[in-house]
């Protein structure tokens, strides 16, 4: 053997033990609850706890039902139901239970409850004439043994298919818990998956070769766990540098992109950095705009986890971060970073690269030299602006970055009354609402109560965004930067019937179902009614469908007349009637 060979050899040994390890050390972490599964199918995931979503972290596993609706759902359990929420969008038909071991479990997108819990439901849905409503049941109303039925599977509020959305958390804290820690029958033996780091210039006397520029991204390659940088880059910094990596993870049975669970980075062998996704709390999640690389994944949807924190960040995730990720170079020296990324069940992945450290830059750096007359919004706060035209408040730590503050009008377009006004930047996401103030009102005295805020799209169609006339002025709040003006919305909701019609036999028919929709504001209330007593009608935002199920006991054999009210967010209304035969 030669000594090339014996120590490839030697270093392949050694890289098998301490993955070994590494990979048993991560298995003891596991929670051992006794819980048993939700479903008795094979568990598969579409999503996993800490997956890089739209605007939040994705707080749970999301179990596929093999594309179908109505699989049965079990408590993982005993314990109580301590809350039902229906909605037309979120969760959809959601289950809560509380358990006496310190954790709640929840079930998302639900068809159904079993019988006695959707009897409850529709007893509550009746009381409040509702369909959407929220319920905290006491803890002797619906008691639950470990694996009694409770629901089945669906597909209801912002689903995009069937599955099921599930959860657990800590009952005292409500922070939710990541539930592949606890031992559910979930097969991974897939090693997480690295696709590119980038570097960041943190000052203004930072610099990354060979590019001047705020940041740099290269690709990594690799298989086996064992990455590196496509083609071996020379990378030269100099200054405070920060560093984001994209990584995901596969689970065996389905090639669905999920979260990983640690991200370590090394710097010379030395912890500077450590993410874990055990734990989330549900009013950090919007914190994901400064966790990623927001105009990265707003412009190419690449999901790019950065190891250094801004100032306006109070995520609970990190449990190592050296000087807050910000890494210095200016020694002249070569130094050796490394990734180690791990899922839930011990599978890792290493990628390593070198930085070669300059003791000074190179060349001069032209910046942008500051420009008198520009408005600063800072992270901090409170951040205030006025013209002739509007007002803008930015509330206290509603900004990640600091952001030059820019506007500019254009005229309007048709349909729209006044300019549309392109507010800030859009590359500067907002952790909470600012208010936007019209100063003169353009819209005409008849239909001031039909004005609303629309967010103009890169398209050039409108987004309904609501508003308020208050001191005579419309006033709206968003999260968003981004191009507004003002439209009115006088047109009634649209109904449709798709199964029912005037004096139609409908003795042989289960359902019936409508279609509602609306051109701008949106559907804001409706109400069905047969013989002049509500009935209950489950809306799905995602078809425009109202369906009724027939109550036999309360609809009985011989002639009804069914009518519906419907009314938007600016108070248009439209009615339908229909006699049938039943």
């Amino acid at each position: 053997m030669t000594k090339e060979l014996f120590f490839r050899f030697h270093q392949m040994s050694i890289w098998i033990l301490l993955t070994f390890l590494f990979t048993n050390a991560y298995a003891q972490e596991k929670r051992n609850e006794g819980f048993r599964s939700p479903l008795d199918i094979p568990l598969y995931l579409a999503g996993n706890f800490g997956e890089l979503r739209s605007n939040h972290f994705h707080t749970g596993i999301d179990i596929k039902t093999q594309g179908v609706e109505g699989k049965a759902v079990y408590a993982i359990e005993s314990g109580y139901i301590s809350r039902i929420k229906i909605s037309t969008g979120g969760y959809g038909k959601a289950i809560y239970i509380t358990h006496p071991n310190g954790y709640t479990s929840v079930y998302g997108h639900l068809l159904k409850g079993s019988d006695k819990i959707e009897a409850f439901i529709q007893k509550k849905q009746y009381a409040k004439k509702s369909f959407e409503i929220e319920v905290f049941p006491g803890k002797g109303e619906l008691p639950l043994e470990k694996g009694e039925l409770i629901a089945y599977s669906g597909n209801t509020g912002s689903s995009g298919g069937p599955h099921l959305h599930f959860e657990i958390r800590e009952t005292a804290s409500e922070e939710a818990v990541n539930p592949l820690l606890f031992g559910f029958p979930i097969q991974d033996n897939i090693r997480p998956i690295i696709s590119g780091i980038r570097l960041y210039t943190l000052s203004d006397e930072s610099f990354v070769s060979p590019y001047l520029s705020n940041s740099l991204g290269y690709t990594a390659v690799g298989s086996y766990g064992n990455y590196h940088l496509k083609d071996n880059p020379r990378i030269e910094a100099f200054g405070q540098i920060g560093f984001a990596i994209n990584t995901h993870d596969l689970l065996n049975g389905y090639p669905n992109k999920c979260g990983v669970y640690k991200i370590e980075m090394r710097v010379d062998s030395e912890l500077v950095f450590e993410t874990d996704f055990e734990k989330l709390n549900f009013s950090h999640l919007r914190y994901i705009n400064t966790y990623m690389d927001y105009p990265l994944y707003r412009d190419s949807k690449k999901r790019y986890h950065k190891q250094f924190i801004g100032e306006n960040n109070y995520l609970k995730i990190y449990s190592t971060r050296k000087n807050n990720g910000v890494i210095e170079f200016n020694d002249g020296k070569v130094h050796h970073i490394n990734y180690h990324i791990v899922d839930s069940y011990g599978n890792s992945t290493s990628l390593s690269f070198e930085v070669f450290a300059l003791k000074q830059i190179p060349i001069p750096i032209r910046r942008e030299q500051s420009q008198e007359g520009l408005t600063l919004f800072t992270v901090k706060g409170p951040n205030f602006y006025q013209n002739d035209a509007f007002i803008i408040d930015v509330p206290y730590h509603a900004l990640y970055d600091d952001m030059v503050f820019t506007y500019e009008e254009k005229p309007a377009q048709k349909n729209t009354y006044g300019p549309i006004y392109t507010i800030g930047n859009e590359d500067f996401p907002l952790q909470k609402n600012f208010s936007f103030i019209i100063k003169e009102n353009p819209v005409p005295e008849k239909y001031q109560d039909k004005a609303c805020f629309v967010m103009i799209e890169k398209d050039g169609s409108p987004s309904y965004i609501g508003g308020e006339i208050i001191d005579g002025k419309m006033t709206m709040k968003s999260r968003y930067f981004g191009s507004y003006s003002l439209m009115v919305d006088t047109i009634s909701p649209r109904i449709t019937p798709v199964n029912i019609s005037p004096n139609k036999d409908m003795s042989t028919y289960n359902t019936f179902t409508l279609k509602i929709s609306d051109a701008l504001s949106g559907i804001k209330d409706y109400s069905g009614k047969i013989d002049g007593q509500w009935i209950l009608m489950e809306y799905d935002t995602k078809k425009e469908t109202l369906t009724y199920r027939f109550d036999n006991e309360k609809i009985t054999k011989g002639p009804h007349v069914f009518t519906l009210y419907v009314s938007d967010q600016k108070g248009n209304m439209k009615n339908y009637e229909a006699a049938f035969i039943r």
